[in-house]
């Protein structure tokens, strides 16, 4: 809700700021990005960035799927550890289902599942 007054004040503060500037103001500042793209300097940097994010999408993306495969093998152990300490899957699934329209478990916070934790990346 913060979030959304913030940008309802931007948004508010910019119409007065351009109504009061005119068509005049708009036009020059639209000129002087046009300006600024044709640059050779900045299209050769815009080049330039293009082609380092090419070069290393594969690297992200092969990073991304070991990520992705430690993740599940974390899971995967996790509910096989569940599995053998007697606590079947069905148990975990009644928890889940006891949770009221809200989503939360009625004890005033969190979900069914515990709080949420960031992720950390893999090493």
């Amino acid at each position: 809700m913060k979030g959304k007054l913030i940008f309802l004040a931007g948004a508010a503060t910019g119409f007065v700021i351009g109504s009061k500037a005119g068509r005049g103001a708009y036009d020059s500042l639209k000129a002087k990005a046009t300006q600024t793209l044709e640059d050779p300097k900045v299209k050769k940097g815009l080049e330039s960035a293009g082609e380092f994010v090419a070069a290393q999408a594969p690297v992200v993306g092969h990073k991304l799927q070991d990520a992705a495969s430690t993740v599940a093998s974390k899971v995967t152990k996790k509910n096989k550890d569940t599995d053998d300490d007697g606590e079947s899957s069905s148990s975990a699934s009644s928890t889940a289902s006891n949770t009221d329209a809200s989503g939360t478990d009625g004890s005033g916070g969190g979900d069914a599942h515990g709080p949420m934790t960031p992720a950390t990346p893999a090493p």
